[in-house]
């Protein structure tokens, strides 16, 4: 995100280095769990994809972290550092167990009300062609003591098998009228139903093989595994 400044370099040949045009942004589909009283937050998975047009292969930081819903201020709970990627346009990488303690925070984050969320490229490391899409962000948290947020504690025990799939995937831990999602990497929506059972088959023999999302949503709660097609 940071503005770099092209550098004309006056060489044999009138030689000119140019900044690579792509463009970060974060996957809606997030796994997480639900924040703790203790001020515990966690992304289990997250992707960081690429619209494009250049390959992003650039080292970037991905961020857990806090909105105050009133100042905007930012704080950093926790990050990673993606090293050497290679990300085509319409490709994503995955950052796994993304966590900390808001009382880790520096600065302290005082009391009051927050948004909660992942932000990538948080170092500002790179130039990219939109740079107001960096930001996901989950849910609404209080701080500090007897957090209080706007997702139940408690999800559903979703489970896929076999994971990698060739031609069907089996979905347990559902309740009656769970609503059922799965999409491909870029998002488009492949399979979509409404569960009356406790689990559900989806045929996927027409499905190209590649990385598939699923999301089930229960009573306010969604709740995203990553499913592998191989064919």
């Amino acid at each position: 995100m940071k503005k770099q400044l092209l550098l004309f370099l006056s060489l044999i040949g009138g030689l000119t280095v140019q900044a690579q045009n792509y463009d970060l942004f974060v996957l809606q589909a997030i796994t997480w769990d639900a924040p703790t009283s203790g001020g515990y937050l966690r992304i289990s998975q997250m992707a960081a994809c690429n619209n494009g047009p250049d390959n992003a292969n650039q080292d970037f930081d991905v961020s857990l972290i806090l909105k105050d819903v009133t100042t905007e201020t930012i704080y950093i709970i926790a990050t990673k550092t993606v090293q050497s990627p290679d990300i085509p346009q319409g490709n994503c990488t995955f950052v796994y167990d993304l966590n900390g303690y808001i009382a880790d925070a520096l600065p302290a984050v005082p009391q009051g009300t927050y948004e909660w969320g992942v932000w990538v490229d948080s170092g500002e490391e790179i130039t990219e062609s939109n740079e107001t899409n960096n930001f996901r962000y989950i849910g609404t948290l209080n701080y500090p003591a007897s957090l209080s947020i706007n997702q139940p504690d408690n999800e559903p025990d979703v489970k896929l098998y076999p994971n990698p799939a060739t031609d069907v995937v089996t979905i347990s831990g559902l309740q009656n009228g769970d609503s059922v999602h799965l999409s491909d990497i870029m998002g488009k929506t492949v399979y979509t139903a409404i569960s009356n059972e406790q689990s559900n088959t989806i045929d996927t023999r027409d499905f190209p093989t590649g990385i598939y999302l699923l999301r089930v949503e229960t009573n306010g709660t969604t709740n995203t595994k990553k499913l592998m097609i191989n064919k």
